[in-house]
């Protein structure tokens, strides 16, 4: 008395088989077409976050090694400023943070919060 039951759908897409060409692995890779776009003014652009970097790191280096001369400067001091000096420049050297968010494909603009005496924190 039992019907025979439809088959239940396929939990899975059917197969889509690719070609799959055999590839040397022990040397470059094929050739690919390069797109030679560059922006507007890229050389000034570099120049200017270089020149800017060395600016903040040099200013930065500075006040510390002035803040460290004031009792005399020991070996334990130099190695601090060798350490700042690249640390410092990296950390000036990153990108800005983003205006805009975007989630779920809105964006939104990030608003600063306001501190207890209404000055931007």
């Amino acid at each position: 008395m039992s019907q025979a039951q439809p088959p239940l759908p396929s939990m899975l897409p059917p197969p889509a088989p690719l070609d799959m060409p055999v590839q040397r692995l022990d040397g470059p890779p094929p050739g690919s077409i390069e797109v030679l776009t560059q922006p507007h003014g890229l050389l000034v652009k570099r120049l200017l976050l270089i020149a800017t970097t060395a600016v903040l790191a040099l200013a930065a280096s500075t006040q510390v090694r002035m803040a460290m001369a004031r009792a005399g400067l020991d070996p334990l001091d130099l190695i601090l400023l060798v350490l700042f000096v690249p640390l410092f420049s990296w950390i000036s050297f990153g990108p800005a943070p983003p205006k805009t968010v975007t989630t779920n494909g809105t964006r939104r603009c990030i608003k600063p919060r306001k501190g207890i005496s209404g000055i931007s924190a």
